[in-house]
């Protein structure tokens, strides 16, 4: 007979907080490029 072991869920780990600081590394490059868009556009109306 086979077990499952759910190790992750009751050792105390903080996934949820772990899981929002990989997603906002993924997000890093995209929020610079959205501020360099921002300053450039800027520059042309000025």
């Amino acid at each position: 007979m086979s077990s499952v072991s759910f190790s992750g869920l009751a050792s105390g780990i903080d996934t949820a907080s772990i899981v929002e600081s990989i997603i906002e590394l993924e997000r890093t490059p995209i929020t610079t490029m959205e501020s360099t868009q921002t300053y450039l556009q800027t520059k042309l109306d000025t």
